[in-house]
């Protein structure tokens, strides 16, 4: 059973690797499930034993790169959320996207665009909630002003704009940057909310 399991995950690996090989070199709606199981020297009743369609496995991707990037989130402390020139925890999705930054491009800008980025703003939205809890561990969701998903609705919206901003003007500041910029907004908007100093300075974009 579990030499069974190996090798799903790696045939499971095989098509992920081939689809996102072919979405830089063709537009996603011209991909078919036979250029997958080619490039990915498969069947295709292999890739149907493990995915409905191209779309639930672009999903399948997305889960991957969510789970990859949720194991690397730094612990997050009152104060850390309040420095404006620390480590900023978005800075893990800027670094992605910066390292993958033609495949996003083209899925963001293409007919899968409202998909991939509705993942992503629900992966940003349940690390806020993670992260709202750690940085106020004695603040119950039922005390805040406003409900935690809306919070967390809000902040990953804010950090998506910025994040869809950035890539369609081709990273025209520092990913760093701009992610202690995100930051600083999300922390200005909430500190009422979280009880954060009210004396929050923006980043610098020299430090």
């Amino acid at each position: 059973m579990e030499s069974q399991d190996r090798r799903a995950a790696r045939t499971r690996r095989w098509l992920r690797s081939a689809f996102l090989e072919l979405v830089l070199q063709k537009p996603y709606e011209e991909i078919t499930v036979q250029d997958i199981t080619d490039r990915a020297d498969t069947a295709r009743i292999t890739f149907y034993r493990h995915y409905r369609d191209k779309e639930e496995l672009l999903l399948d991707c997305l889960e991957g790169l969510y789970e990859e990037l949720s194991q690397h989130l730094p612990e997050i402390s009152l104060e850390s959320a309040s420095d404006p020139n620390g480590t900023a925890p978005i800075l893990l999705l800027y670094r992605y996207l910066d390292e993958n930054f033609q495949l996003y491009r083209t899925l963001l800008g293409g007919p899968v665009g409202a998909l991939v980025e509705r993942r992503l703003r629900q992966y940003i939205a349940e690390a806020a909630i993670s992260a709202i809890s750690a940085i106020r561990k004695d603040v119950q969701a039922e005390t805040l002003n406003v409900p935690l998903d809306v919070l967390a609705s809000q902040i990953a919206a804010s950090f998506m704009g910025m994040i869809l901003w950035w890539l369609e003007n081709d990273r025209p500041y520092p990913m760093d940057y701009l992610a202690r910029v995100s930051h600083w907004f999300v922390m200005m908007g909430s500190q009422g909310i979280l009880g954060l100093p009210h004396a929050l300075t923006p980043p610098s974009l020299h430090s």
